[in-house]
């Protein structure tokens, strides 16, 4: 779920970074403010972004020579509180982008948007809706399920807006090249039937382990689910709008993605499983490096 650099436009990471920005501010405020009473939270932060980092390291090979990772974002905002999952996963993706590489630099604001953004907050609200009708562990479940499914969803659609926005004048993509049907496809194929319910599972596991041994860990707080549901809708009306920028790209080269497909002859087949597009694409870029 990591989108890596030069998958997505200058513009867009711009308008992702300048709406994480305010988001995460609005967290780590809330967040200043508990820890004034309970000052050992800020271990209990740093312990969460940890988990987090580990549980995103470990990938699992899927169907079409790709892999994927579960995230944790549900369950950390179940035991630690939503604003803290927020500011946990954010300093997790910040450190595997500028350590490990894992995610773009600049594409770092989408994935803070998408990971510890619309994943812990919606899971958490799906989860607080349901936990009040008695079915504590089934809240975790889909309230994980459908975090991660909806970030998942967000990817595609930032993803698959590319070739659509921001391309030549002959047609030819700058930037990720598959239109909305395959990157659609590819990301809510994985997660809506394996990604999902590894995440759903493993966030059950948790919650049944804490439950047992030391329930007074897990938050009960609120989250207003109509501003949430507003923000999201919010986010995917603001995603296209790069194309009000008339300047050209800065990251416009003469090799740019694009232009490596067309020389290198790495055009996608039409018969490779649309989960392991991506991949190709990644193998036509290392090729050109090397």
């Amino acid at each position: 779920m990591h989108i890596p650099d030069g998958y997505l436009s200058p513009e867009t990471c711009f308008l992702m970074y300048a709406t994480a920005f305010p988001i995460v501010t609005y967290a780590t405020k809330q967040v200043a403010n508990k820890i004034k009473n309970a000052p050992d939270r800020i271990a209990l932060i740093g312990i969460g972004a940890a988990c987090s980092f580990l549980i995103m390291m470990l990938n699992l090979p899927i169907p079409g020579g790709t892999s994927a990772h579960a995230v944790g974002a549900t369950i950390l905002a179940i035991l630690l509180g939503p604003y803290e999952a927020v500011l946990a996963l954010t300093l997790a993706l910040i450190l595997q982008a500028f350590i490990f590489g894992d995610g773009g630099v600049l594409a770092l604001g989408a994935n803070i948007i998408n990971m510890a953004v619309i994943m812990p907050l919606f899971g958490y609200g799906i989860y607080s809706i349901i936990h009040k009708w008695g079915f504590p562990k089934i809240a975790v479940a889909l309230g994980s399920y459908l975090g991660i499914n909806l970030a998942a969803l967000f990817v595609a659609i930032e993803l698959g807006l590319q070739p659509i926005l921001f391309h030549t004048t002959h047609g030819q993509p700058l930037y990720n090249p598959y239109p909305l049907p395959i990157t659609i496809t590819a990301m809510m194929g994985t997660h809506l039937f394996i990604v999902g319910i590894i995440e759903g599972a493993f966030a059950m596991i948790i919650y049944s382990y804490v439950l047992h041994h030391n329930p007074k860990i897990i938050i009960q707080q609120t989250v207003k689910i109509k501003p949430l549901v507003l923000g999201l809708i919010g986010l995917g009306v603001l995603t296209p709008l790069g194309t009000l920028i008339s300047a050209p790209a800065w990251g416009n080269g003469p090799w740019t993605t694009s232009k490596v497909i067309f020389h290198r002859g790495c055009k996608p087949p039409k018969n490779i499983m649309p989960c392991s597009l991506i991949t190709k694409l990644v193998q036509c870029r290392v090729l050109h490096q090397h």
